[in-house]
């Protein structure tokens, strides 16, 4: 979509960032009902970026990251009747585009995005652990 703008986020709201998620596909995986813990989220986490469309937000991406060795996609969020247009996809280039050259990014796949990721040049990794606290 040509119209959208992308910009970073200084500071987004609790029920911003959560009228988001349960605007995507990500509403099943985010503790979206437990406000303290999407607002401590929200502040350890250190790039955000947001998709602007007619200055409504319509998809964010967040991170966690040092910006030149490793940046931790946590989460790709884009309104259900705006996804299919690029939109998530270019919220990556412009992740891309704030880190230092060679820096990694990882990221873990909702079930159903698997093949997304495959698809805009992600490789699966055989090499990753996961564990809760």
């Amino acid at each position: 979509m040509n119209n959208v703008n992308y910009k970073i986020i200084e500071k987004i709201s609790v029920e911003d960032f959560i009228e988001i998620l349960n605007k995507s596909t990500l509403r099943e995986r985010l503790p979206v009902n437990d406000k303290n813990r999407i607002k401590n989220i929200l502040d350890n986490s250190n790039l955000l970026i947001g998709a602007y469309l007619n200055q409504n937000l319509v998809g964010i991406v967040r991170c966690v990251t040092d910006f030149y060795y490793c940046c931790y996609i946590s989460d790709l969020a884009v309104y259900v009747e705006y996804q299919n247009k690029g939109i998530g996809k270019q919220l990556i280039e412009e992740v891309k585009n704030k880190l230092m050259k060679d820096t990694k990014i990882v990221l873990l796949a909702a079930p159903n995005a698997i093949n997304y990721y495959s698809n805009i040049g992600f490789e699966k990794s055989e090499n990753s652990f996961l564990t809760k606290v």
